[in-house]
């Protein structure tokens, strides 16, 4: 009896863990040179950098597009690829853990955290010959 007690106590304690010890967002910081660009993540402006934003990890794998805009210069756009966050392997067979885990999105993480990019001039240099 006592060894059912202690798995359901450490099945119980150790389910969900990327919930709990990743959570489900990320802080992602973008940086730009030159600096001011606005930051649009899915479309939408988020920020203006430098500058840092929460984005939510899950519920899938795969890619976010995020483009840089700064008038004058060409927009540049990156892909911030995702994987398997590996303290959701904690679960073990806790089948609920995992269950936890992948409807908060904590079961998938961004592969990096920090985004430096340089812009290019849209300005174009024209050389005069004598």
């Amino acid at each position: 009896m006592n060894k059912i007690i202690t798995l359901f106590l450490f099945t119980t304690f150790f389910s969900s863990c990327a919930t709990i010890f990743s959570g489900n967002k990320t802080d992602l910081k973008f940086n730009s040179q030159p600096q001011n660009a606005k930051v649009f993540v899915n479309g939408e402006v988020v920020c203006t950098t430098p500058c840092s934003v929460k984005v939510k990890n899950g519920p899938t794998f795969g890619k976010t597009r995020v483009q840089y805009r700064l008038e004058n210069y060409k927009e540049k756009e990156i892909t911030l690829n995702k994987g398997l966050n590996w303290v959701s392997v904690i679960n073990l067979p806790n089948w609920i853990g995992w269950a936890i885990d992948i409807m908060s999105g904590a079961i998938i993480k961004y592969n990096q955290t920090t985004y430096d990019v340089e812009l290019e001039s849209k300005q174009t240099h024209i050389k005069i010959i004598d």
